[in-house]
């Protein structure tokens, strides 16, 4: 009988899929962008919160509409926040 604590794990022995080992290489090149090139981080944060806002956006309306608002209420909501960014513009300025 083995002992249950020198025991290795199967996971250990098993070989990982080349997808895997791409992904883990790849995994390590974005690691070292992010400390090597300056905002990095920053570019990676812009481009995951405009992503995230490309997904969102175009089922708002459909959004608005399944809770029960009128269309004339759904343009207003979609036209507000551009009329609050010119605003901003002249109030912060």
């Amino acid at each position: 009988m083995s002992d249950l604590n020198s025991a290795v794990h199967p996971r250990a022995l098993m070989v990982q899929p080349a997808e895997a080992q791409g992904f883990n290489i790849a995994r390590l090149r974005f690691i070292r962008l992010l400390k090597e090139q300056p905002f990095a981080s920053l570019k990676v944060l812009y481009f995951l919160f405009y992503a995230s806002l490309s997904v969102v956006l175009p089922f708002l309306a459909v959004y608005y509409k399944s809770v029960g608002l009128s269309y004339p209420q759904i343009g207003v909501l979609g036209a507000l926040a551009p009329m609050i960014a010119l605003v901003r513009r002249y109030i912060f300025a």
